[in-house]
C-alpha cells in the first residue's frame, strides 16, 4: 500500500516538473526554491500509506549562542501557525517545520503538493523573525 501512494505522490510531483528522490524505505525527498534559498521537503509515510509527515528542513540553521532566545519566539510562532509545527532540531542546528495529515491513494499526490507549497509559505513568513535576532 505504502508504495503505491509515494509511487503516486512522485509522479503527480513530476507532472508538476518537481524532482523528488526516495532515500529511504517511506520516505521521499524534495527540494524547493524560496526567497532566501531552498528549503529540502521530506515526506515520511507510514507503512499503510494512510498518513504522511512532512518535514522541512534545511532552510535556517542556528548557532547554538541564539537557542536560549528562539524558544519564546518559536512558541508563539506555533500559537500563531495552527498547522506547521517550529522545531528547533539542536542535533541539526536548525530550525524544522513538521506537519502530519491523513492520506489516501485518491488524494495523496495533491495533498502533499498543497502541504509542501504551505510549509515554504510558512518558512518564507518565519525567516525574517529569526534572523532579526541573528543580526540584532
Amino acid at each position: 500500500m505504502v508504495e503505491k501512494v509515494m509511487d503516486l505522490v512522485t509522479k503527480y510531483f513530476e507532472e508538476q516538473d518537481i524532482k523528488v528522490e526516495q532515500v529511504a524505505d517511506r520516505d521521499i525527498v524534495a527540494r524547493w526554491k524560496i526567497e532566501n534559498g531552498h528549503i529540502d521537503i521530506l515526506f515520511q509515510f507510514d507503512l499503510g500509506g494512510e498518513m504522511v509527515r512532512i518535514i522541512g528542513m534545511n532552510f535556517l540553521e542556528v548557532d547554538e549562542k541564539y537557542w536560549s532566545r528562539f524558544y519564546e519566539i518559536i512558541n508563539d510562532l506555533n500559537d500563531d501557525n495552527m498547522f506547521v509545527k517550529v522545531v528547533l532540531d539542536k542535533s541539526a542546528k536548525q530550525i524544522r517545520l513538521e506537519y502530519e495529515h491523513l492520506i489516501n491513494e485518491g488524494n495523496c499526490g495533491d495533498i502533499c503538493f498543497q502541504l509542501m507549497v504551505q510549509m515554504t509559505r510558512t518558512a518564507e513568513k518565519i525567516i525574517p523573525t529569526f534572523m532579526k535576532i541573528i543580526w540584532g
